[in-house]
């Protein structure tokens, strides 16, 4: 037994353990799919890998970050920690809200939470400018691959659920791949379309670079063809505030670039249904309207403490109780755990991209700027979307979004490095 200790002991300091695990994250859309999805199709007693898997990844890379600490190899980065631990224990003291449903209160918090490990481990583990490179290219490649399956499917008009078409819309089909919806899949296409249009501006090699300019034109394409209002306007808003900040001229051609796009007339005609009569009433009796009225009745009952972590608007909520998705992570925040809740997820929020903006501004004049940048604002759409949209609520978002934040926040540090 000692030896068999010893041995997975060693087995842990090998980097190249840690690193596979890491792969697995930045691998997560297809790994998730092909576990949940595609083997239990063949085979049925592996269906439990599906929802494990990830937390397994997890545990295994917490204990590769505790021996290479006990060794004296890693140190402790622990990034805004103290808000980070202020918003898990007040979403810990919503499990107590309603006690009768304690399952409901820590599946909640597990859904809500465990994710932001990702952001502990990553910020700990990659080391080195070529790993930090490597997991960079593989997150791009599998988003590339993602988007190229949705957009063979708007091409072959695939069937999608009702639900995702809207009740007064004249759309026939949109893109979902392989995750969970139109909307999932623009989210995913507008984060990672930043980080690969910078990937592509500093790249010298002219092979790499092209690959990464066909990737960006796959991004692109597939986040069309979600029709996502929430994604286009998130992935507008990050690509002004970026520009913005750096060039004025960038800024005034994305400006023009983005109403340009607004014009097109699929853009324009999905843009205007939003604020069509039938649109609004539809959205006030069952959409997206109604279910935010929803939070701030949760509020006005309990300003403090809300209906209870997994209680209102997420995943646990509408398996456990069949609570309606809130389709805004931040009502869905205020409506579980009261004003305190909200107010600790917003300034998290606000410290996410606040760090990733820090971090690329500290780059220029230094390699790396232009992917600064990028992760910058792929960590912005997120935050931006997160306001029309659960994004959270989707394991392999929540998990890259904080991800990427680690990663913004190792870059200055790693961008110099040689290779």
């Amino acid at each position: 037994m000692d030896n068999l200790f010893v041995g997975g002991v060693n087995l842990l300091r090998h980097k190249a353990v840690g690193n596979a695990l890491l792969a697995l994250i930045f691998a997560f859309p297809i790994v998730d799919w092909f576990l949940r999805d595609v083997l239990p199709r063949h085979a049925h007693f592996l269906a439990i890998l599906g929802p494990l898997w990830i937390n397994a990844v997890f545990g295994l890379l917490a204990l590769v970050w505790l021996v290479r600490y006990l060794d004296g190899t890693e140190p402790v980065r622990i990034p805004f920690g103290r808000m980070v631990g202020l918003f898990m224990a007040l979403i810990a003291a919503g499990i107590f809200v309603n006690m009768g449903d304690i399952i409901v209160g820590i599946q909640g918090w597990r859904g809500i939470c465990e994710y932001m490990l990702a952001l502990f481990l990553v910020a700990n583990l990659v080391s080195g400018r070529r790993l930090f490179l490597t997991l960079i290219w593989e997150a791009v490649v599998v988003a590339a691959l993602v988007g190229l399956y949705g957009l063979y499917q708007y091409k072959t008009g695939a069937s999608v659920p009702y639900q995702w078409l809207g009740v007064h819309s004249t759309l026939t089909t949109r893109a979902f791949s392989i995750v969970q919806s139109p909307n999932v899949l623009g989210d995913y296409m507008a984060m990672m379309l930043p980080i690969t249009a910078a990937l592509a501006w500093q790249e010298r090699r002219r092979l790499a670079r092209a690959v990464l300019v066909a990737a960006a034109l796959i991004l692109v394409a597939a986040l069309l063809v979600t029709f996502s209002r929430g994604a286009w306007l998130s992935i507008g808003l990050s690509a002004l505030v970026t520009s913005y900040f750096l060039d004025r001229r960038l800024f005034a051609g994305v400006l023009v670039l983005g109403l340009a796009g607004v014009l097109l007339p699929p853009v324009l005609h999905h843009l205007e249904q939003i604020v069509s009569w039938p649109y609004l009433r539809a959205s006030e009796q069952n959409g997206r309207l109604y279910r935010w009225s929803l939070a701030f009745y949760h509020l006005a009952v309990a300003p403090l403490t809300g209906a209870g972590t997994g209680h209102y608007g997420g995943a646990v909520a509408a398996n456990y109780l069949g609570s309606p998705y809130a389709d805004n992570y931040y009502a869905k925040t205020m409506g579980e755990e009261g004003l305190p809740g909200l107010i600790a997820l917003v300034v998290l929020m606000f410290l996410a991209a606040r760090a990733a903006f820090r971090s690329w501004r500290h780059l220029k004049g230094r390699p790396g700027y232009a992917l600064g940048a990028g992760l910058f604002a792929g960590v912005l759409v997120v935050v931006l979307h997160n306001g029309v949209e659960n994004i959270f609520a989707t394991p392999f978002l929540n998990t890259y979004f904080w991800s990427m934040v680690a990663m913004s926040l190792l870059w200055p540090r790693l961008a110099g490095e040689a290779d």
